[in-house]
């Protein structure tokens, strides 16, 4: 009986090693530093827009307070903002066309799909594996990177952004939008849907037909 039991004992201990192994050397496996859940968070799939859950239970400001709490978690972090009168005036210009100026949305497909700002490049932290063979060139070559998630409590961009700097990618031209995408659906800032590869087209056509998309700073 004794001998049975420190049988079954090493086949146990020996399956359990065998599968860190494979688990380790695995293109899919799991990372066992990475904290899947936080996506639950952030990052969640939703049939509604990603930046207006909570919105109307929320208390009057209390976005504008988790913007200042942002801001402060980004200088904490060494981590450089951008402000959305500064986005604003780079969307449609020549350098974001021509991918001198780079956008990265930090969220998931299906949010991307939904809604993004024009132009940017879904790089999804959770799932990096699946885009930065095509993100990371980019990236090298423009002069500002500048990463956006749901906004506010989300830290999704800024995982995104150390990603990206632990790639190689220069300190200097990454930037945060903390704002994000709930920030920029709140300014009726022009939206793109889909893959971003009709972006440009979609924009021109928003703009040149004259809806009442707005191009300037909201006061």
């Amino acid at each position: 009986m004794r001998q049975n039991w420190l049988e079954w004992l090493f086949v146990c201990g020996a399956g359990f090693s065998l599968s860190i192994i494979m688990n380790y050397h695995s293109r899919n496996g799991l990372d066992i530093s990475r904290d899947y859940f936080a996506a639950s968070v952030g990052n969640r799939p939703s049939s509604s827009p990603p930046s207006r859950q909570g919105e109307d239970t929320a208390e009057p400001g209390a976005f504008e307070t988790e913007l200042v709490q942002a801001l402060e978690r980004l200088e904490q972090k060494g981590l450089q903002p951008i402000s959305t009168g500064e986005l604003v005036a780079l969307v449609g210009s020549p350098d974001w066309e021509s991918g001198r100026v780079m956008l990265v949305d930090a969220r998931n497909e299906t949010l991307f799909h939904e809604s993004h700002i024009p132009g940017a490049y879904l790089f999804d932290h959770y799932q990096m594996e699946r885009h930065v063979d095509e993100v990371l060139p980019m990236c090298q070559i423009a002069d500002q990177v500048i990463v956006y998630c749901s906004g506010g409590h989300c830290e999704d961009s800024e995982l995104a952004a150390n990603d990206l700097l632990q790639f190689g990618v220069s300190p200097s031209k990454v930037f945060i939008f903390a704002a994000g995408m709930r920030g920029w659906i709140d300014g009726e800032y022009p939206l793109a849907t889909g893959d971003r590869e009709d972006d440009f087209e979609e924009y021109r056509d928003l703009i040149s037909s004259g809806q009442r998309v707005r191009t300037e700073v909201k006061p």
